[in-house]
């Protein structure tokens, strides 16, 4: 059983978030991780000077994720989670995030679509809410968070492009499937009747 805030020195506290922060991110915790986030804000509550040890050690945890894609997701939103709400509350921790800003987008905008695609969309989701929520909040004071926010859309939005024109490119090349397939089916004599065309076009672009 771990002990109330009150009871803890700065040590025991330290290594208590550290802890719940593991716990936050495992899927074996006791805690689920709405009561372990509770714990979390509790005892940094206690003591506002750990918000930076906490806040880099939630980074770490970040950037360090190398498991399967799906839970690698996972664990990130749920620390984002964590991020979002002390980021609210605590402005030792808000300094901290403005300064770090860039560096979290670009692992919560890491996707590999191959595996894990649903925990990355929320993942991505959820960064875009907090920093449009951070950009209402406190652009006024700190102009970085306007700055990410905007190129973070300006991503999002190439980004889309880029997966129509996949799309689109994907549905011409099915198209064409299609065309040379009903080709191939048809009666022998349409088959030799379009060959020819072909071989004739060729040989007149040969000679002209």
């Amino acid at each position: 059983m771990r002990e109330s805030p009150a009871e803890m020195s700065e040590t025991r506290m330290a290594e208590s978030v550290r802890g719940l922060l593991n716990d936050l991110v495992s899927p074996d915790a006791e805690l689920r991780p709405r009561e372990t986030l509770a714990a979390l804000k509790r005892v940094l509550r206690r003591s506002p000077a750990l918000c930076e040890a906490s806040f880099y050690d939630a980074l770490d945890l970040m950037s360090s994720s190398r498991k399967a894609q799906q839970r690698q997701y996972v664990v990130r939103l749920r620390l984002l989670k964590f991020m979002d709400e002390l980021t609210l509350r605590s402005k030792a921790f808000r300094q901290l995030v403005v300064q770090n800003l860039s560096d979290m987008m670009r692992l919560c905008s890491e996707a590999d679509h191959r595996s894990g695609a649903a925990a990355a969309e929320r993942l991505q989701r959820l960064a875009m809410k907090c920093l449009e929520k951070w950009d209402a909040l406190f652009s006024a004071s700190y102009p970085q968070i306007r700055a990410v926010y905007r190129l973070y859309k300006e991503v999002k939005r190439a980004g889309y492009f880029r997966e129509q024109e996949r799309r689109d490119f994907a549905e011409r090349e099915a198209g064409r499937r299609k065309v040379y397939g009903e080709l191939r089916g048809e009666p022998p004599k349409l088959r030799t009747h379009v060959s020819c065309c072909a071989q004739g076009a060729e040989a007149r672009a040969k000679y002209a």
